[in-house]
């Protein structure tokens, strides 16, 4: 099992020291870059590929260091 990370913005841009992240293992650590700023928002896309076949993203959204959304595509 592989799994890719990565960090968006609110805009769809890659916020400063943001990163995507391919981990082989059973688990990924990723710098979220979260802040306390007011209006700071993060996406983290999490995709997991299977036995060759890559799964449907999960998105979850960030507002400084709370998790306020989570998405799955169907």
């Amino acid at each position: 099992m592989k799994y890719a990370v990565s960090i968006r913005d609110s805009n769809g841009g890659a916020p400063p020291a943001a990163s995507r992240v391919i981990a082989t293992g059973p688990r990924v650590c990723v710098p979220a870059a979260t802040s306390s700023t007011p209006g700071s928002y993060r996406i983290v896309g999490v995709t997991a590929e299977i036995g060759g076949a890559q799964a449907k993203q999960a998105r979850i959204h960030l507002s400084g260091s709370r998790v306020v959304g989570l998405e799955r595509d169907e």
